[in-house]
């Protein structure tokens, strides 16, 4: 028992066929431990003890399934064959799931920037505001950087203008936690977007690793158009500084 724990954890099989009667840590006990870490392998319960108790233990433990010995190729074809029809109806759940949740993060994201955007305009509603307040990052010292592409005539292809806040955000996180809004349509010809950064260290003093981040970001899209930007001045809270900071 104790070494199929080991092994579970380490391989995390889908299926695990255990005996019930093992020295050191027996099959119940064993299952028990897989519950309790909340290790996700079916398990299959064998023995040659048709007694009721054990069985209710194992049900209660979450084992999928109790075979007695002997136990014949069929029923273990069976066993098996049933499980590889839950074991796919789950994972289409699990990628169902996880798309649901790809949306939500998605929209989540989207209506962050809307508060984030509306706050810094000074238009952002009381409701909306108190929505905001809920950010932690939101009151911690940083700056406000406003960012111009300006998209050049018959650029090469393989340019995606709408990857253009991740990666601009990916580069500002170099100086702390960034995030980063567009103004506009990236595909307008034009594309504006502003970055918070709530950083420790005064921007003041990184002034040449913000100068050498942004002469390589400049280089990187030059055959693609022009890259500007425009830092705000620090913020000790950006909570109440930033908006004026942006403007």
């Amino acid at each position: 028992g104790e070494n199929a724990l080991a092994l579970v954890r380490n391989e995390q099989p889908d299926v695990v066929l255990t005996d019930i009667r093992m020295p050191n840590m027996d099959g119940l006990s064993f299952l028990k431990m897989l519950k309790d870490e909340g290790l996700r392998t079916k398990v299959v319960m064998i023995s040659a003890y048709n007694l009721f108790e054990y069985a209710q233990s194992a049900i209660r433990y979450g084992a999928y399934d109790y075979l007695l010995k002997p136990v014949d190729a069929e029923k273990v074809e069976d066993v098996l064959s049933r499980m590889e029809d839950q074991l796919a109806a789950e994972s289409r759940q699990h990628s169902e799931s996880e798309e649901i949740k790809q949306r939500l993060s998605l929209a989540s994201a989207t209506y962050r920037n809307h508060l984030l955007l509306s706050w810094l305009n000074g238009s952002l509603p009381a409701k909306e505001r108190k929505e905001l307040e809920t950010l932690d990052w939101i009151y911690g010292s940083g700056t406000v950087v406003f960012s111009a592409f300006r998209i050049g005539p018959g650029h090469p292809t393989g340019f995606d203008p709408a990857d253009m806040p991740q990666r601009l955000e990916r580069a500002w996180a170099a100086f702390g936690d960034a995030s980063t809004i567009s103004l506009n349509d990236p595909r307008e010809g034009v594309f504006q977007a502003v970055t918070l950064i709530r950083t420790c260290r005064p921007t003041r003093e990184r002034k040449d690793e913000i100068r050498q981040m942004v002469s390589r970001l400049g280089d990187e899209w030059e055959m693609y158009g022009r890259l500007t930007h425009g830092i705000g001045p620090e913020c000790r809270c950006l909570w109440t500084e930033a908006p004026q900071a942006y403007r």
